[in-house]
């Protein structure tokens, strides 16, 4: 679908998500080198320019780039990547320092430079030439197992992981597949900026941003309207097996394909109304993971043997009993309940053809201010606390009734209440059956 203009109050809400969380990202991080220069007169050698030379600077590029984007919003950026042994390295690697950006792993390989793309540009900023540093074939041995190894070890506390594929060597099949694993083991989301030559690396992604020319040549489609865009993101996403597609089209904005209710319902993913309510009220059940509503979980006197003791109760492993992970845990169950909130609820907007603006959180779970808080900041919407006796479906059924009356009460919300509401919105025309074209 075309994505709608993003409003400035939304924009700012989505932005401050980045406070804090933690993004893994890896690929071919490089060095971009600027030589500025006035241009007075062209060489009697040859009929090119004379630049004469003013000054040079250096920014990080390609992975490294987007890593600062993280840390520029706020966000915590681990970068893992491949360098020379070369004094452009060492320049890269300070830069990313400056940026705030946390060295993961950056593998030495002497067998290639660091990356690095030299411009010379006139004052007016005319570039002039370029010249471009770079050994490009595929990492291997020693330099592979440990950018595998380090996707896993710094991949265990990422709330995302972002491959940023450059055709420079550092993304190779192994390293792909490492990064699906662990996004899929820790249930994290896996966004890739492809090159075609590596389209079959990909399978298994969350999201891939092919840009239009690079989903032409993928789908041997022309993309000049809406329905070719359409047409060649599915046509993408079935070639390279990812979840989502997202199709960046310049001037003409972007175009995202998720799965279509149809597929989930496949799949056994819930897809209609009745039974998104049903998923999430099974979902954030108090005892579905650990007693997550329970408000004194993350205080000091509770040590991780409590979360221990329901897991296995519950027939699931348990985790290292080390005391000083217990908010680390907390922190990355909260964020991946709050990921699977934010999908329902977008799809719930999708069904009913409503724009959601608040989530009013009742029974157990309006205790507790971090999953709140972490749930508004994945959600984007306004977070109302309700009474904590009333059942969990009424977190959306409550929502419900506050997009099509627009108004709810926050406070003295029953179980009695929400059982009524919920027949009622459930009943209504608007919300029978799956959308046809959800593309």
């Amino acid at each position: 679908m075309p994505l709608a203009p993003l409003a400035t109050e939304r924009a700012t809400r989505l932005v401050s998500g980045f406070a804090g969380a933690h993004v893994l990202v890896v690929g071919d991080a490089m060095l971009d080198t600027f030589i500025v220069g006035a241009v007075t007169r062209i060489s009697p050698e040859a009929p090119v320019p004379v630049v004469a030379f003013r000054h040079e600077t250096h920014r990080i590029g390609g992975a490294a780039n987007v890593a600062h984007n993280i840390t520029a919003l706020g966000g915590h950026a681990t970068l893992i990547a491949v360098i020379g042994q070369d004094d452009n390295a060492k320049t890269l690697t300070r830069g990313c320092r400056e940026a705030g950006i946390e060295a993961g792993y950056f593998a030495t390989d002497a067998e290639r430079v660091t990356t690095t793309k030299v411009r010379v540009v006139t004052e007016r900023n005319q570039q002039v030439a370029r010249i471009d540093y770079e050994v490009d074939t595929e990492i291997a041995g020693e330099v592979e197992r440990g950018i595998v190894s380090a996707i896993r070890q710094h991949g265990a506390d990422a709330a995302a992981i972002v491959v940023s594929d450059y055709l420079k060597g550092c993304v190779t099949k192994p390293v792909m597949t490492a990064a699906v694993e662990t996004a899929r083991q820790r249930q994290i989301p896996l966004l890739v900026d492809p090159k075609i030559p590596h389209i079959e690396y990909y399978a298994g992604a969350t999201v891939i941003t092919p840009n239009h020319h690079e989903a032409e040549t993928a789908t041997h489609m022309r993309i000049r309207s809406l329905e070719e865009a359409s047409e060649a993101a599915r046509a993408f996403r079935d070639r390279t097996r990812c979840e989502a597609v997202l199709m960046t089209r310049g001037d003409q904005g972007m175009w995202l394909l998720g799965q279509c209710l149809d597929e989930r319902k496949a799949q056994g993913i819930a897809c209609s109304l009745p039974d998104l309510l049903a998923e999430c009220a099974s979902l954030s059940a108090p005892r579905a993971l650990i007693d997550i509503d329970d408000p004194q979980l993350i205080l000091p006197g509770h040590t991780i043997d409590k979360i221990n003791s329901q897991l296995v109760s519950l027939g699931r492993p348990a985790f290292a009993a080390d005391r000083a992970s217990l908010p680390s845990l907390v922190n990355t169950i909260f964020h991946s309940m709050a990921a699977r909130y934010a999908e329902v609820l977008s799809a719930i907007s999708r069904i009913t053809g409503k724009k959601l603006r608040r989530l009013f959180i009742v029974g157990g779970g309006s205790q507790n201010a971090l999953l709140n808080q972490i749930t508004g900041q994945r959600t984007g919407l306004e977070i109302i606390l309700g009474s904590a006796e009333s059942t969990t479906i009424g977190n959306f059924a409550v929502q419900m009734a506050a997009l099509q009356q627009d108004q709810a009460s926050s406070t003295g919300v029953t179980a009695k209440a929400v059982a009524g509401w919920a027949e009622q919105i459930v009943s209504r025309e608007l919300v029978q059956g799956n959308v046809a074209n959800c593309s």
